[in-house]
C-alpha cells in the first residue's frame, strides 16, 4: 500500500503534494526510484495507491489522452477534470473484468445485441452484465490541480469510477496511511487558509504519522505548487529540516518559534 496526499493553502492558490515511494508484491516490499505523483495534464497531477496497481497505468493514459481530446491541454474546469477520471477509471475496470469473464472473441456488445435471440443468449447476457458491473478494482487514485480561474483543486476517485472532491476542508490521503495522515491535519485544524510554511509541515506531519501503517514507507517525495507555475520539488535538505522537527513534536503542536522560523526559511518557502 502507500500514503499519497494532497494539501491546500494560501487560499486554493497553492497545492502541497506528497506521496512515499514503497511498492509491494505479497510479502515483498521495496522502496525503488519510483514515482506516484504522474503528470496528465499541465494543470493536473494524479497519484494512486492499492493493491495490485498495474491498472493504474492505464487508466493515466486514459485520462492523459482524454484530457487532450477535450482540453488541448488548455486550462479547463474542475467539472471536465472530475468527468474524465471517472469515466477512465471505469473503463479501466470495464476492460478488465470483460477479459476476465466473456468468452474469447466475444464482446458484451455482441451479447447485448443478441440477447433476445434465445434463452441461453439472454441468460449469458445477464450472467456476464452483473459480473462486470461487480467487478472490483482495489484501486483509489487522488487527483489535485488548478482550473481555468487558477483556483486549487483536490478529489479522489474510488471504484467504479466515482469521484469525491476535498476542497473542505482542503485536504485529503490516500493509501494505508491515509487515517493517520487525515487524523492528524483535523488534529492540527489543518485547512486551505493555512500559509505555506505552516501547511508544508503539517501535510509533512500528516505523512510522518502515516508511515505507523503497514506498507508505507519513508522515502518521501514532495511538491509545491503555485497557481501559474511548475510544481517545485523539495529538496533532500529541506526534508530532513521537515523529519527533524516531526521527530521532535510528536505528535505536539506547531507553535514553537524555532520551529516555525526553520521551517519558514527552507528555500522551497520562499517566494
Amino acid at each position: 500500500m502507500t500514503v499519497c496526499l494532497a494539501h491546500l493553502c494560501e487560499d486554493n492558490k497553492t497545492l502541497i503534494l506528497i506521496a512515499d515511494r514503497q511498492i509491494g508484491i505479497g510479502a515483498i516490499e521495496a522502496q525503488p526510484n519510483v514515482r506516484k505523483i504522474l503528470q496528465v495534464h499541465p494543470d493536473w497531477r494524479l497519484m494512486f495507491s492499492g493493491n495490485g496497481i498495474g491498472p493504474v497505468f492505464d487508466m493515466e493514459s486514459e485520462i492523459k489522452n482524454e484530457l487532450y481530446r477535450k482540453t488541448k491541454n488548455k486550462s479547463t474546469s474542475v467539472k471536465t477534470v472530475l468527468t474524465v477520471f471517472e469515466s477512465c477509471y471505469d473503463k479501466v475496470r470495464r476492460r478488465l473484468a470483460e477479459k476476465l469473464y466473456l468468452r474469447s472473441g466475444i464482446s458484451f456488445e455482441t451479447l447485448y445485441k443478441n440477447r433476445n435471440e434465445s434463452e441461453a443468449d439472454r441468460n449469458e447476457y445477464e450472467a456476464a452484465r452483473n459480473k462486470i458491473a461487480g467487478f472490483a478494482l482495489e484501486i483509489d487514485l487522488l487527483g489535485a490541480g488548478f482550473d481555468k480561474n487558477k483556483r486549487g483543486h483536490i478529489f479522489s476517485v474510488r471504484n467504479p469510477g466515482i469521484a469525491t472532491r476535498h476542497n473542505i476542508p482542503g485536504f485529503h490521503a490516500i493509501g494505508s496511511g491515509s487515517d493517520g495522515a487525515i487524523y492528524y491535519l483535523y488534529y492540527r485544524n489543518s485547512g486551505f487558509m493555512e500559509p505555506l510554511d505552516r501547511a508544508l509541515y503539517y501535510a509533512y506531519d500528516a505523512k510522518y504519522s502515516g508511515e505507523l501503517a503497514v506498507g508505507v514507507g519513508d522515502k518521501t517525495d514532495i511538491y509545491i505548487w503555485k497557481s501559474g507555475k511548475s510544481p517545485k520539488r523539495v529538496g533532500q535538505d529541506s526534508r530532513k529540516v521537515l523529519r527533524s522537527i516531526a521527530k521532535e513534536l510528536v505528535p505536539g503542536l506547531y507553535s514553537d518559534t524555532s520551529h516555525h522560523e526553520r521551517v519558514k526559511k527552507l528555500p522551497e518557502c520562499k517566494t
